[in-house]
């Protein structure tokens, strides 16, 4: 009997050892947390500039049409000869770059480059002494070759920038400018004679380029036409002037006006604003999401990269995550889409257009619905 009770307690012991132990008091399963959501940015208000700087090349002509002279005077055959050059400035192609950033709403600091290049002749006249005969000058006349002048211009503005709509935008500016000018001057007038040294005849001239800077001013608009958020094509009229003082190679001095009106076309860049990424908050133990509820939500479902999905409801597409522009399209509920980013409330999204074919926009969360979730 004795025997019989030892081997049933040593039984029960081999079972209680090798049973898995159980919980104690108030232990519960946990579930894991994630860290807190911080929501997007707002989209900006309706009528702000939404781009954070924007860069522009621009290829075009300056208008400006002016003349001035120069008159010299030479010792020559002890009497006193004199030349005159007739400068003359047209128009002339132009290039530019500019670029800047928005400090308040739609107000941008910016700067810019201009470069324009002006290629003419001067006329020449001119009244020789006689080596012979006192009071009795010759006359010359002729036409020198090109003369170039190369027009570099700095260019700092206060823009205001105007969104007409998603696509098109309007800036006007104004500011100081920073005029530096080379240009060729007539140094000396070259002419020949020969016996009995009654006429004489022009060959031509020496020339040497000679240098002047100056602060001007300038006023404009920039008229942008964007093909996607950040890439388009404009065009830009800006007025610029500047009078500066040259000392001629030949011992003189003349003003000369700088700038003009400058017309100009080319690219235009935007560097738009970025939505910040969403980070899931926890779910609380115990709480059930909502079936459709959108990003951030409890237990929502990620729209991962590349997964397909349907509209639950008719809805519209934007060109970026903002309900005040017009949208591109609006899908019918049941439209097949393929999500491409997850962006906040807004979902990136790729879609068949019938009259476009393949194209990209943003969507409401909340109005699609993942196949397969």
């Amino acid at each position: 009997m004795i025997r019989a009770d030892i081997c049933a307690g040593a039984v029960l012991g081999v079972l209680l050892l090798c049973s898995p132990p159980t919980a104690s008091g108030d232990q519960t399963p946990q579930t894991p947390q994630t860290p807190t959501a911080r929501r997007p940015a707002p989209p900006p208000p309706k009528g702000q500039w939404p781009s954070q700087g924007f860069f522009s090349v621009d290829g075009g002509y300056q208008a400006h049409s002016f003349s001035f002279d120069e008159v010299h005077h030479d010792t020559t055959f002890v009497e006193e000869s004199t030349w005159q050059a007739n400068y003359k400035l047209r128009h002339g192609l132009s290039f530019g770059a500019a670029g800047g950033g928005r400090v308040w709403r739609n107000l941008v600091i910016a700067g810019a480059y201009s470069y324009a290049r002006d290629d003419n002749p001067a006329a020449i006249t001119g009244s020789i002494a006689h080596p012979f005969f006192f009071n009795q000058f010759r006359s010359i006349s002729g036409e020198s070759p090109d003369l170039r002048q190369d027009e570099h211009g700095l260019h700092v503005s206060a823009m205001w920038m105007i969104p007409v709509n998603r696509r098109f935008e309007i800036g006007i500016f104004g500011g100081p400018s920073y005029f530096w000018v080379t240009r060729e001057f007539v140094k000396e007038v070259q002419f020949s004679s020969s016996f009995p040294f009654d006429t004489a005849v022009f060959t031509g001239v020496v020339a040497e380029k000679a240098s002047a800077s100056q602060l001007g001013w300038h006023a404009g608009a920039d008229v942008t036409w964007l093909f996607t958020r950040d890439v388009g094509i404009g065009g830009l009229v800006r007025y610029t002037q500047a009078s500066l003082d040259f000392s001629t190679p030949a011992g003189g001095s003349v003003s000369v006006d700088a700038g003009g009106l400058q017309i100009g076309a080319g690219l235009r860049l935007r560097f738009a604003r970025k939505t910040p990424a969403v980070r899931p908050r926890p779910t609380p133990p115990g709480e059930r999401p909502p079936v459709n509820a959108p990003p951030g939500a409890p237990g929502s479902m990620p729209a991962t990269v590349g997964s397909s999905a349907v509209m639950l409801v008719d809805g519209p597409v934007f060109i970026r995550p903002d309900e005040s522009r017009t949208p591109l399209r609006v899908l019918k509920q049941g439209t097949a889409i393929r999500v491409l980013e997850e962006q906040g409330d807004w979902v990136r999204i790729e879609f068949q257009d019938s009259q476009f074919g393949r194209r990209v926009g943003y969507v409401q969360r909340k109005n699609i619905r993942m196949i397969g979730k």
